[in-house]
């Protein structure tokens, strides 16, 4: 009788802990990084900007993290973001005022979710010749290259780190 009641109070502690360990956490990080063009183009327009993620993120044992909530570049805002943190993901959202989800690009981050990197399309296609990247953090445009050649290299991605200039 002792054992049965051991095995329901152990069972009831590991679905309890299991419980409160994959409640969303509220989240609001904010990321300097480097907008910068990729390429042998000398007339880059580098910039510092900030990113912010305001949303939650849910955790689960054996997949990988997730955002759901808003993304600003700046003080543009996207609404409806969600992806997998420590991964390669398309990037899709809602600009504010507009009515419609569209693909932002695609984003790399790592597992703590404290660096990322966004291939960015604000018009057409996107590619490693010419392509718009937000990097960071990062404080020059050769730390944002670096982080996205890391960042790109960690998560398996489809572009080869060697592309990145």
């Amino acid at each position: 009788m002792n054992v049965k009641r051991i095995v329901v109070v152990l069972i009831v502690i590991v679905f309890g802990a299991y419980g409160l360990y994959s409640l969303p956490i509220k989240v609001d990080y904010e990321i300097n990084t480097i907008r910068t063009v990729l390429g042998d183009n000398k007339e880059n327009h580098d910039m510092k900007v900030k990113l912010t993620f305001r949303g939650y993120r849910s955790r689960k044992l054996l997949l990988p993290d997730k955002f759901k909530g808003s993304m600003f570049i700046e003080d543009r805002e996207f609404k409806m973001v969600e992806f997998n943190i420590g991964t390669e993901e398309y990037l899709l959202g809602l600009p504010e005022g507009e009515g419609d989800v569209v693909s932002i690009g695609f984003i790399y981050t790592d597992s703590k979710f404290d660096k990322v990197a966004i291939g960015f399309h604000d018009e057409g296609s996107w590619s490693t010749k010419d392509g718009i990247i937000f990097a960071g953090p990062a404080e020059k445009r050769e730390d944002a290259i670096e982080l996205t050649k890391y960042l790109f290299e960690s998560t398996n991605s489809l572009y080869k780190e060697s592309e990145i200039r």
